[in-house]
């Protein structure tokens, strides 16, 4: 051995396609973040009624089970999906986000 360092090798194509991808998803889910930290453009926002950092509880505890892993959600079971959920807020509090926005807010919503 010459006492050189050897160069690393290049990552490959597949890994590299990995992190790009892993990069674009905590892209997004800072993007959701964002939303439901801020008011939307209806006055509203997720944060006045629950809090990330708990796990979505609401100002006064009762957890709502926010997390991929818990559907179907709601108490009665009616939204099978985050995305129905976020639909839900839409239609019953006026809350307004376009197709991209709500994808954002589903995935920080998958990330607790």
């Amino acid at each position: 051995m010459t006492g050189r360092a050897r160069p690393h090798p290049k990552p490959s194509n597949r890994l590299r396609c990995t992190r790009k991808a892993a990069d674009r998803k905590r892209a997004q889910i800072a993007r959701g973040q964002e939303l439901f930290n801020t008011t939307n453009p209806s006055g509203k926002s997720c944060r006045g009624c629950h809090n990330a950092a708990n796990n979505g509880s609401n100002v006064n505890g009762t957890l709502f089970d926010i997390g991929a892993s818990r559907a179907p959600y709601f108490h009665n079971g009616i939204a099978p999906t985050l995305k129905d959920v976020v639909i839900h807020y839409e239609v019953a509090l006026g809350f307004q986000f376009t197709k991209q926005e709500r994808d954002d807010l589903v995935a920080f919503l998958e990330a607790l």
